[in-house]
């Protein structure tokens, strides 16, 4: 049997940790102000359905996610709130995120012998962010700001403005996380995400295997009351 060639992947570190999903159950778990919060966030806190959590953060429509878990009034807000939260508290945000399944998937790839081994870099902004990638992924490498595909064969990413920081992307494999704000409805690839991807193949990847539909988080939080009442 021929020797097979390991892909080589580069994946965002926001693609491989929920900072998203850390950020908004610690703010909600550490500073459950009633002043900011919305109340339906505030309240789902007492339960641990990691399903409600995630689909709140993957079906959001703004990048922010801490947006999802403000009163309207404060929503203007929320850009200062996150940024305040990742300068403060940016280690305890992540010691809070899930890893995500498009991670685990990588990581069982990794050691899957010679038909399905393939090689992983994790691209971070700062070395927190290398720091805890060595703890979430030992057989990744980690690396800083990298922004050249050359030595890469697909890439995977969180946001899909984000693809235009990459030189070289022509005849990859671009992966792009399934979330609300990559879509215009909840079916079409954002018009400005297909031009990005030109030359090159685009897939749509799960952050979270099963979370496919918005649900409505407060028939969520109704029905979960109503069975702990009977």
């Amino acid at each position: 049997m021929s020797e097979v060639t390991p892909t080589r992947n580069l994946i965002e570190f926001k693609a491989a940790l929920g900072y998203d999903v850390g950020a908004v159950l610690y703010l909600v778990d550490k500073f459950n102000n009633p002043k900011y919060i919305n109340p339906i966030t505030s309240k789902l806190k007492q339960f641990s359905y990691a399903e409600v959590w995630y689909n709140l953060l993957v079906w959001r429509e703004n990048r922010n996610p801490i947006e999802c878990a403000l009163k309207e009034q404060w929503k203007a807000s929320a850009d200062n709130i996150y940024n305040q939260l990742m300068e403060k508290h940016e280690e305890n945000v992540y010691m809070y995120s899930p890893v995500t399944d498009i991670m685990k998937f990588l990581n069982t790839s990794l050691a899957g012998g010679k038909v399905w081994a393939s090689r992983c870099t994790i691209n971070c902004e700062n070395d927190l962010q290398m720091k805890i990638a060595r703890i979430i992924s030992p057989g990744s490498e980690v690396v800083m700001n990298e922004n050249d595909l050359e030595n890469y064969d697909t890439l995977y990413v969180e946001y899909y403005e984000d693809i235009s920081k990459y030189k070289n992307r022509i005849r990859k494999i671009i992966y792009l996380s399934e979330k609300r704000f990559n879509f215009t409805d909840l079916f079409s690839v954002r018009p400005e995400a297909l031009e990005l991807v030109k030359g090159n193949k685009l897939r749509i990847i799960e952050v979270y295997k099963g979370i496919r539909l918005p649900i409505n988080m407060e028939g969520i939080f109704n029905e979960t009351v109503q069975d702990q009442r009977n």
